[in-house]
């Protein structure tokens, strides 16, 4: 993964420059290292491509869960809501919010809980992807703050991976 430091390019200048246009392993580590953390059965780390389907650079789905390719449209799944709002995004029981219960990830691999926040590159402001988790069963309310605090805490260490020469403490919501 290289450094990306020009500012604007389009969504897969950036994605190729930060070498997040096929899977990596480093990153399926880190999706693993989330949902074992956030004792979820999936973690991810989703880009968006130019087309707008969304790409699990990073992937990880435990063995007696459904399995998912790496690839998902664009409008399915709660990564979207992420990107578009440009701040984090937890739902400790999908059910509790009408907005997103009828999302077609929870029909098609049952998931009850979300959380996830954005990746946006610091040099253009673009948000071009997400670190999440989900799973099939609703959490605590109370989780909901320290999971995201475990999501920035992993995004961070991501960030630090795409951008070393760059300072990717500004906050990012």
């Amino acid at each position: 993964m290289t450094p990306a430091h020009e500012a604007p390019r389009s969504p897969e200048n950036l994605l190729q420059t930060l070498g997040l246009t096929e899977a990596n392993p480093v990153l399926d580590e880190i999706a693993r290292d989330l949902a074992t953390r956030a004792g979820a059965p999936y973690g991810m780390v989703n880009v968006f491509t130019a087309d707008g389907t969304q790409f699990f650079a990073g992937l990880h789905a435990d063995s007696d869960v459904p399995q998912i390719g790496r690839t998902m449209p664009g409008d399915h799944g709660y990564c979207p809501e992420v990107a578009h709002r440009q701040r984090a995004l937890v739902l400790h029981d999908v059910y509790m919010h009408p907005r997103f219960r009828g999302n077609p990830v929870v029909d098609s691999i049952g998931i009850r809980t979300y959380a996830g926040v954005p990746l946006i590159d610091p040099g253009s402001g673009q948000v071009f992807g997400t670190v999440c988790f989900v799973g099939p069963v609703a959490l605590p309310e109370d989780t909901s703050t320290a999971n995201l605090e475990l999501l920035k805490e992993v995004r961070a260490r991501l960030m630090g991976l795409l951008y070393p020469q760059a300072d990717t403490r500004a906050p990012q919501h």
